[in-house]
C-alpha cells in the first residue's frame, strides 16, 4: 500500500513539473522529480542535519497521501473509491502529462489527482478564505476540498462558519431580491432568505426578474474582482453597492419586463460605470 501512495506521490510531482516548466521535456520532469525525491529522502535521514522547506511539489504530495491515509483508515470511502481507474481517467491523466503506471492507482485515487487540474468549488474556496487557509489549497478542486472538509471537521470552526456575519455581496443580493437585511444577520441565514423569496416569485414563464439581476450583479462582481479585469478597463474597483445601484438603474430604464427577457451581461454593467468618476484612477 505504501508503494501505491509513493508512485502516486510522484506522479503528482511529475505533473506539477510538467506545468509549471513546459520549456522542459517530458523525460527530463520525470528523472528530475525521481532525483529531487532521493535528494529528499537522504537529506531528512541525515543525523543532525535541519530538514529544509518543503517545495509546493513536496507538500502537495504529503496532504494528498495524508488525505489518501485518512480515507483508507477511516473506512468512509464508497466502495468504488478503491476500483481500478477507469480507462478514462487514464487517458485523462494521460492528456495533463501524467504517466500512471497499471495498478499503481485507485479510482478513487486518479479522481483526486485530475481534481488538480480543476477549479476549486466556491463554496469551498469561501470555507478557506474565512479561516485563512494557506494559499497552497486555493484554485484546485482537489486540495480546496480536502482542505474545506479538515476545517469544518472541527466542531468550533464548523460553528463559527454557520454563524459568520453575511458578506457584503450577498446582501446587495438579498436588496436585489427584495428581502430586508437586519443587522448581524448570518450568511447563512440571509441566503436561505434569498432562496425563499426567489422561489416565491418564479414564474412558469421563465426566470423571475429578481432571479435575473441576482444573475446579472453575480456575473459583474465576478469581473470587479478581476485584477486584469480592472486594469484593462483603467479603474478603481466598484463597490457591491455600486453594481447593484447600477443594476437597479438599469432595470428602470429599460423595465422589468424586457430586462428580465434580455438583461444586460456583466460587462455592460461595468461599461456603464467606467463614466463614474469615483472609480477613475
Amino acid at each position: 500500500m505504501e508503494a501505491i501512495i509513493w508512485i502516486t506521490a510522484l506522479l503528482v510531482i511529475v505533473y506539477l513539473f510538467l506545468r509549471n516548466r513546459a520549456q522542459r521535456t517530458r523525460n527530463d520532469q520525470w528523472s528530475q522529480a525521481q532525483q529531487s525525491s532521493r535528494r529528499s529522502s537522504a537529506g531528512n535521514n541525515q543525523a543532525g542535519r535541519k530538514p529544509s522547506k518543503p517545495s509546493k511539489e513536496e507538500a502537495i504530495s504529503e496532504a494528498l497521501q495524508d488525505h489518501w491515509a485518512s480515507v483508507k483508515a477511516s473506512g468512509s470511502a464508497p466502495d468504488w473509491w478503491f476500483d481500478a481507474p477507469t480507462e478514462r481517467q487514464m487517458a485523462r491523466l494521460r492528456e495533463e502529462g501524467m504517466e500512471p503506471k497499471a495498478g499503481g492507482l485507485t479510482k478513487g485515487q486518479a479522481s483526486d489527482l485530475i481534481g488538480l487540474t480543476e477549479p476549486a468549488d466556491s463554496r469551498d474556496e469561501e470555507i478557506l478564505q474565512f479561516f485563512k487557509a494557506d494559499k497552497l489549497y486555493r484554485g484546485s478542486q482537489t486540495l480546496a476540498r480536502i482542505k474545506a472538509q479538515e476545517l469544518l471537521s472541527n466542531p468550533e470552526n464548523q460553528e463559527a462558519w454557520e454563524q459568520r456575519p453575511a458578506r457584503t455581496a450577498t446582501k446587495e443580493k438579498a436588496r436585489l431580491a427584495g428581502v430586508p437585511v437586519s443587522k448581524g444577520i448570518t450568511e447563512e441565514s440571509l441566503q436561505h432568505s434569498i432562496a425563499l423569496k426567489l422561489s416565491e416569485v418564479e414564474g412558469d414563464d421563465g426566470d423571475s426578474l429578481q432571479s435575473v439581476a441576482i444573475d446579472v450583479f453575480e456575473e459583474a462582481w465576478d469581473l470587479a474582482n478581476d485584477r486584469e479585469e480592472l486594469e484593462a478597463r483603467d479603474i478603481k474597483k466598484p463597490s457591491a453597492s455600486k453594481i447593484r445601484a447600477q443594476i437597479q438603474a438599469m432595470i428602470k430604464e429599460t423595465g422589468d419586463q424586457e430586462f428580465a427577457e434580455d438583461p444586460p451581461m456583466g460587462d455592460d454593467v461595468l461599461d456603464a460605470l467606467e463614466t463614474d468618476p469615483s472609480l477613475s484612477k
